[in-house]
């Protein structure tokens, strides 16, 4: 890797580190990061947005990527990393036209880990009770989504990440590889699943910052839908993270009143929502 860096960027690579495929090293002393595109098509519609996250830089070829071991990287420059940003988000909204329908991405996981049921051996009961409860928690996501889906009105679409990070660090923040468009509410709703589970919040800080980004009652729809759906259980099964799932079950039921304090808090006369179980 360092041998093409230095030839498509004429860069002099010093104190490189290799982790899980992200190449991390320095150059007069400033911070460079060479990573995986997820999805190319995706990442030049960001690119193409004037933002204030990483931008990648251009090679000698006049490219922003480059190709290594049959795969698309980028290379970006890490300005402040050790910048917490918290929750200071960065909600740019887009004009582009975004198909997503999360009723069906969900159900289709649903399908997924209902089969990862079917697989496991007796033995491991506790496992698949637990599964059923989030399997459970999936499907009351997907009926709140459709409900979203049939409401009047627009939801904005926003620069967003496909998996945001509490503490939010500007270097994982801002990183363009992590970059997806999306519902306004999907970094919210995921920014505050993570701080509850591997931090603490309240329910003031979750009423305000659903009024600083003036969320109308469609994105309250699909933000609570996105509450419901549990990513980071999911993320912790797919991981085969033990210490993960651990915190999460722990964490359970008071997530539970957590969502009851939320969906209290969020009454209007536009949105009736009825889930029986947090009451």
């Amino acid at each position: 890797m360092e041998n093409i860096i230095s030839y498509y960027y004429n860069l002099r690579v010093d104190n490189y580190k290799l982790i899980n495929n992200v190449f991390i090293f320095e150059s007069n002393h400033y911070l460079f990061i060479a990573k995986e595109i997820k999805d190319l098509d995706m990442f030049k519609q960001i690119i193409s947005i004037n933002s204030d996250f990483y931008m990648p830089l251009i090679n000698k070829d006049g490219e922003f990527s480059f190709e290594y071991n049959n795969k698309k990287y980028t290379l970006f420059k890490a300005d402040n990393p050790s910048l917490k940003v918290d929750n200071n988000f960065k909600l740019i909204p887009v004009m582009q036209n975004v198909e997503i329908d999360y009723s069906k991405i969900w159900i289709n996981n649903i399908d997924y880990f209902i089969k990862k049921i079917t697989e496991m051996e007796h033995s491991e009961i506790e496992k698949v009770n637990y599964l059923n409860y989030y399997i459970g928690m999936s499907e009351n996501a997907v009926i709140i989504n459709e409900k979203g889906k049939k409401m009047s009105g627009l939801a904005r679409i926003t620069v967003s990440h496909y998996r945001i990070c509490y503490p939010n660090y500007a270097l994982t923040y801002n990183d363009p590889t992590e970059l997806t468009l999306d519902f306004i509410s999907r970094d919210l709703a995921e920014y505050i699943k993570t701080k509850f589970f591997f931090d603490k919040i309240d329910i003031n800080e979750v009423i305000e910052l659903l009024n600083r980004y003036n969320i109308n009652d469609k994105e309250i729809m699909f933000f609570l839908a996105r509450l419901l759906y549990p990513t980071y259980y999911f993320d912790a099964i797919t991981e085969n993270n033990i210490e993960k799932q651990k915190i999460i079950i722990e964490k359970r039921e008071k997530y539970e009143h957590f969502l009851s304090l939320i969906l209290n808090n969020l009454k209007t006369n536009n949105i009736m929502i009825n889930i029986s179980w947090l009451k």
